[in-house]
């Protein structure tokens, strides 16, 4: 018996020796699936663009998604593959539509950890040639193993997964890691190198294509071959140094004619969509600048770090408080941790190549949204994503200066005992994560507690418990929030509107609505709200005339047209213009349960009132 199991563990050996990708990827599926296993039926949650929960998204051409979406087209239309995936059919089978989402959200996280796998051992064996002494005591599968593990599965990334409009952030961290493994393989003496490195100009193109984040990825890949491959003293030569520039500027031109070509190359454009890029800053944080989330953009990654070393406090909508000045104690505590850490990095860069590779990622895959690319959101845990891989390469780095030359074995038994340690609390915090996820109550209730005073937060747990039609919560919800606040949002007022109206409080809901659009006049929501709410109340003219502005300002909005149809369906004076209303709503969504209401509705005015007059254009 012992014979045999000695050989049945050589020939594993054998086969993981041989096939060790294979094997890695197989306990990194294992693991993750074992992590998000709670996550798979869990509904749309935090959907961006409004989309992925309708039922009109499987109806949009491919067409549209790339004109409407023209740095993110890719995983849209996987996006849109998945919603037409429930319409085929195996036999008897039909496969569910929200497990699929999730389960290609999960598959693109298991090729992120792999691709990070792969990076970290061929780092380690480009680094173990040069005779880098913090590495050359360490095996480059088991580091790369377990950097692997731990960045598919901490819990901090659990967001990006589950969040499944972030599918446009996981295509891109593919692109990203993909496109750093070329550039290594590209240092290598392998033959046919150049094709590695066209390896790298092609992911560089498909991941400006998934999203636009990806831009600091050229700067990643200068900063890894620089570590890489620095010229020992008295062998640098201008010809070397001609052919770095070149190379660099190649690389980082293509994100920049990109731009010019998004902007159609007229430099005024170009200047409106410099100023544009991140959208409205006051959206959900009023009197929010540039220049002010650039200084609490330091805190905010301060946090990023803190949160991935110990993943307590996390939450899908963090409250940060604006940081006006650099003179604020937060600013000036975390910028001396980042100042110091980043002077560290530069004293290590060639003892201990790792771990300022690892700091100098984190901190270049964060920059385009925490300094270059300002947005209302100051703080959201997806943007760790790929960035949070620098933290694990920082720790190994750290590992390999403290344990890789030490002869004592009990000083790496312990290493390694702690390594799975963290990785069995990862899953653990994973596995809860997944469970926080599998309601809109359970997740917006847990950002809630932990922000009582953020309105967005409470805005969205109302509307979850209103779906639930829990209006006294709601309501308790709303006002608990809107009494810590000096001013209300307009979104929360929409909200508290809602919850009158549900409660029958017709008049409380009208005032609601009134107030929220005098701060916002083009809450489309707002005006249909307060539209529907004068119909009910018998003021045909005041809703027709609603309905009207709004169809006129948003000729694009289908439930504007399908409202005013209806409501002047009843008046035969008002005949043709409901005839026109229901029938520029059939163009916009011609298929549906709404688009089957509006034809009803059309024939019963046929029947009625005669042969109806031609739709106004």
């Amino acid at each position: 018996m012992k014979g045999e199991a000695r050989r049945l563990i050589n020939v594993l050996v054998k086969w993981h020796r041989r096939h060790h990708v294979c094997a890695a990827v197989v306990v990194i599926v294992l693991l993750t699936l074992a992590a998000y296993w709670p996550s798979f039926r869990s509904p749309f949650q935090f959907d961006d663009f409004n989309d992925l929960a309708s039922p009109y998204f499987y109806l949009t051409p491919p067409r549209v998604l790339i004109q409407r979406y023209p740095t993110r087209w890719i995983p849209y239309l996987t996006l849109l593959a998945n919603a037409n995936l429930p319409r085929l059919q195996w036999g008897g089978w039909r496969p569910a539509g929200i497990v699929w989402f999730h389960l290609v959200n999960w598959g693109l996280h298991v090729t992120v950890s792999s691709l990070v796998y792969g990076l970290t051992v061929r780092m380690v064996y480009v680094l173990q040639r040069r005779r880098v002494a913090s590495l050359q005591g360490l095996s480059a599968r088991p580091v790369g193993l377990v950097s692997a593990l731990l960045f598919g599965l901490h819990p901090m990334l659990a967001q990006t997964v589950i969040y499944l409009s972030q599918r446009a952030a996981l295509c891109m961290a593919v692109c990203y890691m993909a496109m750093l493994l070329s550039a290594v393989r590209g240092c290598l003496p392998t033959a046919r190198r150049q094709w590695h490195w066209l390896a790298v100009v092609a992911w560089l193109t498909i991941g400006l294509c998934c999203k636009e984040t990806i831009v600091s990825a050229p700067l990643a890949v200068l900063w890894l071959l620089w570590l890489l491959r620095t010229p020992e003293r008295g062998r640098w030569s201008w010809r070397r140094g001609v052919a770095w520039v070149i190379v660099g500027l190649a690389i980082c031109a293509l994100p920049v004619v990109l731009f010019l070509h998004l902007s159609r190359w007229h430099m005024p454009a170009v200047w409106v969509n410099l100023r544009s890029v991140g959208g409205p800053l006051h959206a959900h944080t009023p009197d929010l600048t540039r220049i002010t989330y650039a200084i609490t953009q330091i805190t905010v990654v301060g946090r990023y770090l803190a949160l991935a070393l110990w993943p307590r406090g996390l939450s899908v909508d963090h409250d940060v408080p604006v940081m006006t000045t650099l003179w604020r104690a937060p600013v000036i505590g975390w910028g001396a941790v980042l100042l110091g850490l980043g002077l560290l990095a530069w004293v290590w860069r060639r003892r201990v190549p790792m771990f300022a590779w690892g700091y100098g990622f984190f901190l270049l895959a964060l920059l385009p949204q925490s300094s270059f690319m300002p947005t209302p959101d100051l703080m959201l845990e997806y943007r760790t994503y790929p960035a949070l891989a620098g933290v694990i390469w920082m720790g190994g780095g750290v590992y390999g200066a403290l344990f890789a030359s030490s002869r004592r074995r009990r000083w790496r038994w312990l290493a390694h005992g702690v390594c799975s340690a963290i990785l069995a609390m990862f899953i653990v915090l994973t596995w809860q994560r997944s469970c926080v996820w599998r309601s809109e109550v359970s997740l917006w209730y847990d950002a809630w507690r932990r922000a009582p005073q953020k309105q967005r937060v409470a805005n969205n747990l109302a509307n979850a418990l209103l779906r639930r039609n829990e209006t006294d919560l709601a309501l308790a919800v709303v006002q608990h929030t809107l009494s810590m606040s000096t001013t209300a949002l307009p979104h929360v007022l929409v909200t508290l509107g809602n919850i009158y109206a549900s409660r029958g409080e017709l008049t409380a809901a009208t005032n609601a609505y009134l107030i929220a659009l005098q701060h916002d006049r083009t809450n489309r929501d707002a005006w249909y709200n307060l539209s529907l709410i004068y119909a009910c109340m018998g003021l045909q003219s005041d809703a027709i005339g609603q309905l009207s502005w709004l169809a006129q300002m948003y000729p694009e909005y289908p439930d504007a047209w399908l409202l005013l149809g209806i409501v002047c369906a009843d008046d035969p004076r008002l005949q043709p213009v409901a005839t026109n209303a229901l029938t520029r709503f059939l163009r916009l969504v011609p298929k549906g349960p709404d688009a089957d209401a509006a034809r009803a509705t059309l024939e019963r005015l046929t029947n009625t009132f005669g042969t109806v007059a031609a739709p106004r254009q």
